[in-house]
């Protein structure tokens, strides 16, 4: 019992990110085959137009599943670079299981629908999987620690004196103002450390014994 727990706990975040990545894929396995069958059969669309809307909106929803959920505590890059290489390692992982079905018909000449649903959907939907959830931890949501991840920037001087001024108190006009403003500039983070200098309504005395 003590092993099982102590793998978990040196495995629980890996364990939940292949949890979740196959709750959101079940979910939206069931939404490409459930609109799929909604454009074709309901709308009367092509059985292509309606795979290829189907697949996108699915995908849709798999890239944001797996961005606010399954890989949540990952750093963020932007929609634009995640949702392309997204796409894009979606239709490696299709090309995969294409792949299988194609060398287990032709190659291996196993033509019948059992052996077309193992080749395609066991095997080759198990490979692309493996392979989407290598890849999206690899290329599309990193490590905080990557060098390509996105850096929250430091706030700087115009900004906080900027904020300074539209949040300082109107007690004493512009005098006020003004020193509140330094004092947000002298106390942000990397500002080198100088003793500050009393408000219109402070004396020296008061900042001596606040100090």
């Amino acid at each position: 019992m003590n092993l099982l727990r102590t793998a978990y706990l040196r495995w629980r975040v890996l364990v939940h990110e292949v949890a979740k990545f196959g709750i959101v894929g079940a979910i939206c396995y069931f939404i490409d085959v459930g609109l799929y069958n909604v454009f074709h059969a309901a709308f009367g669309w092509g059985p292509l137009t309606s795979k290829a809307l189907s697949t996108i909106i699915a995908a849709t929803c798999a890239y944001l599943g797996n961005r606010h959920w399954s890989f949540s505590h990952r750093a963020r890059t932007g929609v634009r670079r995640e949702y392309t290489l997204f796409i894009v390692l979606n239709a490696i992982g299709l090309l995969i299981a294409l792949a299988c079905l194609g060398f287990s018909y032709y190659v291996l000449g196993l033509t019948s629908l059992f052996a077309q649903n193992i080749a395609g959907n066991v095997i080759g939907t198990g490979l692309g999987t493996m392979f989407r959830f290598w890849a999206y931890k690899r290329y599309v949501f990193l490590h905080p620690d990557h060098p390509k991840a996105r850096q929250v920037p430091a706030v700087s001087e115009e900004v906080a004196l900027q904020e300074a001024i539209d949040t300082a108190p109107a007690l004493d006009g512009a005098a006020v103002t003004a020193a509140a403003a330094a004092a947000a500039i002298e106390a942000s983070p990397g500002a080198p450390h100088r003793r500050r200098r009393p408000f219109p309504h402070e004396s020296s005395s008061d900042l001596t014994r606040s100090a």
